[in-house]
């Protein structure tokens, strides 16, 4: 059995984020925190529901994507793809998506960087 092993540390964000869907659906959702490697987004059920169907298990050779933009006072927006690696309900109306960066260009490398560095780190 292989035990997942974090690679980069977590920072706390707690910034909104423009998640676009394969069919162009845009939806809002609030970031918890953010790493080299990904994002932890909250959803509401009804765009849950638009990214992902009910009861959906990930599946590493057909993967959701979603375009992600993150618009920050005084920064270059942020556009980054990442990939769904898991789901889970925390409320009636709340989802917590768990997304890993993929297809990071140099230059999106470096301002999620330069992003992450001006943030604190999660405990």
């Amino acid at each position: 059995m292989t035990a997942y092993v974090r690679h980069y540390l977590r920072y706390v964000w707690k910034g909104q984020v423009c998640a676009t869907t394969a069919d162009d659906i845009q939806l809002q959702a609030q970031a918890r925190n953010v790493s080299k490697e990904g994002l932890h987004l909250v959803f509401d059920q009804v765009s849950a529901q638009l990214i992902v169907p009910l009861g959906y298990v990930p599946n590493p050779t057909q993967p959701i994507e979603l375009d992600l933009s993150i618009d920050e006072p005084g920064r270059k927006r942020l556009l980054l793809t990442a990939q769904v690696r898991g789901v889970r309900r925390l409320a009636q109306d709340a989802f917590s998506f768990h997304l890993e960066f993929v297809r990071l260009g140099t230059e999106v490398d470096q301002q999620l960087t330069d992003f992450i560095k001006s943030l604190p780190q999660e405990s």
